[in-house]
């Protein structure tokens, strides 16, 4: 007499059991965090500028109101002309730490890490070509990407990707106008030195341009461009304006002859 032993049923069972409970823990995982990500102009070609105050926002909210915190990093895919750049496999970024319910805007230093070259894989774009020219990307359109994932677990996805689209744009410079280039200023004693410029982004489509001023000094026989590059600036700050006024609340200018080189103001 035999025995017949009826657990096929029950170990199908038990293996649909397993399969569905991971695909809702995985489900589950990637909804436990919701992303947003916002692109403000304008829209530099250098991908440090994104780590900047005021030109990315990212969002993060932990759904779970029984977690009191949790640990999340940001993984990054930048998308462009022919080329896509990824967060690397293995690469740990900042720690995030969420509170549930609470929606958290994370700052530019949790973002800056990201943005590195260290941090980043290259297809269609060549690193070394990337970190020559000062982290500069072709211009054209491009789509930015961002996930949350597990801290601990780097491989868990808890979010669903948050994108943005912007066009990066290479401007030129604004042309200094007052004073001329290498030319001899005289200051009247009381009245503020003016900086004035000439906007050439016009018709680039760019807009919320800010204006970098810089003003060195030049000393030891270094050539202007020199200066501007390797000397401690002796005033530097950000305008919108296309003038400065450098009045006598400024660090104080000494008599003689200086040199004024376009150099000396930028635009982001």
């Amino acid at each position: 007499m035999g025995t017949k032993i009826k657990g096929r049923p029950f170990l199908r069972l038990w293996v649909c059991m397993l399969c569905l409970l991971g695909v809702f823990g995985q489900a589950s995982a990637q909804s436990g965090v919701q992303a947003s990500l916002q692109i403000f102009p304008p829209n530099s070609v250098y991908l440090s500028h994104y780590s900047q105050p005021g030109s990315l926002q990212v969002q993060l909210l932990l759904r779970d109101l029984s977690e009191p915190s949790y640990p999340v990093q940001l993984r990054w895919t930048i998308e462009g002309p022919g080329i896509r750049l990824s967060t690397r496999q293995g690469y740990q970024g900042n720690v995030i730490t969420l509170q549930g319910g609470m929606p958290r805007l994370l700052s530019a230093p949790e973002l800056a890490g990201g943005f590195s070259a260290e941090a980043l894989d290259f297809s269609g774009y060549d690193r070394s070509r990337f970190l020559q020219s000062g982290g500069q990307l072709p211009e054209g359109f491009y789509r930015f990407t961002v996930q949350a994932y597990d801290f601990r677990r780097p491989d868990v996805p808890l979010s669903a990707p948050a994108t943005a689209t912007a066009w990066f744009v290479l401007a030129d410079p604004p042309l200094l106008n007052l004073p001329a280039c290498h030319s001899q200023v005289t200051w009247q004693p009381g009245q503020p030195l003016l900086f004035q410029w000439t906007p050439m982004h016009r018709g680039s489509g760019l807009s919320g341009i800010a204006y970098e001023f810089t003003l060195v000094e030049v000393r030891g026989g270094l050539p202007p461009e020199e200066a501007m590059r390797s000397l401690p600036p002796l005033y530097q700050t950000v305008t919108r304006q296309t003038s400065l006024p450098y009045g006598l609340e400024l660090p104080p200018l000494q008599e003689g002859l200086a040199s004024l080189t376009p150099g000396g103001l930028g635009h982001s």
